[in-house]
């Protein structure tokens, strides 16, 4: 599959999901399997249409909205199935998933996440997540199944040019350092801007992982203590 590790951008319409879709089906090829996760409206089923658009199928797209996969043909076979108001595994064995799980079809999961044995069979996995009413962090990643892994690193730095300067001494090309901002609303309710520069390299030499390192100013608008216990421990 040509696909790096992971890969992640924010999209600001669903425009912008749909497009982010459909260059993202015209590189999968037979045999994928991709959950999709997020909350309800996220944007789960407008990347679907888009992937489908990548994969060539003229059929206009929609979320079933029950357990069942529906069908469609364009470059290759698709079967899109929507796990949302799952109850017991039994339902997915009903449908004969697992049997083409692998085989020569793509395989696009929506709630890919409310069955482990499908969450855990699936090659890659697309997250997208809310951030302001228009805005989506799209995130997703190859499991170690896809010979994914480590797709990068993320780094707190207070001083985002002396990074960007050791690395371009170095012989390394970072991209930044890039500021912006974001509205966020904090624990206790409060409406705030969240501040952010950034310098990244997009590709470490060697490796297919990516290097990030981020400045936080405004650290009471992005710091919340429940983080400490993220499932992830990331902070």
């Amino acid at each position: 599959m040509n696909l790096s590790h992971s890969f992640n951008f924010v999209s600001r319409s669903p425009d912008d999901t749909r497009k982010f879709g459909e260059g993202f089906g015209r590189r999968l090829q037979n045999g994928a399997c991709v959950s999709l996760v997020g909350s309800l409206g996220a944007g789960k089923t407008v990347a679907i249409s888009g992937i489908c658009r990548g994969l060539g199928v003229d059929e206009a797209v929609v979320s079933p909205t029950f357990i069942l996969y529906e069908e469609f043909r364009g470059r290759l076979p698709v079967i899109h199935v929507d796990l949302y108001r799952l109850e017991h595994e039994s339902e997915i064995e009903e449908l004969g998933l697992f049997d083409v799980m692998g085989g020569p079809v793509v395989v696009l999961v929506e709630w890919g996440d409310r069955s482990e044995t499908v969450f855990e069979q699936s090659g890659i996995v697309i997250k997208i997540e809310y951030l302001t009413p228009t805005e989506r962090n799209v995130w997703w990643q190859r499991t170690l199944g896809e010979g994914g892994g480590i797709g990068g690193f993320a780094l707190q730095t207070q001083n985002p040019q002396g990074a960007f300067d050791i690395w371009t001494k170095a012989g390394f090309e970072p991209v930044g350092p890039i500021a912006f901002s974001r509205p966020v609303v904090t624990a206790d309710g409060r409406q705030m801007e969240a501040r952010f520069e950034t310098v990244s390299l997009n590709e470490v030499p060697s490796t297919n992982m990516r290097l990030f390192v981020c400045s936080q100013p405004t650290r009471e608008a992005v710091w919340l203590p429940e983080l400490t216990t993220h499932a992830n421990t990331a902070v």
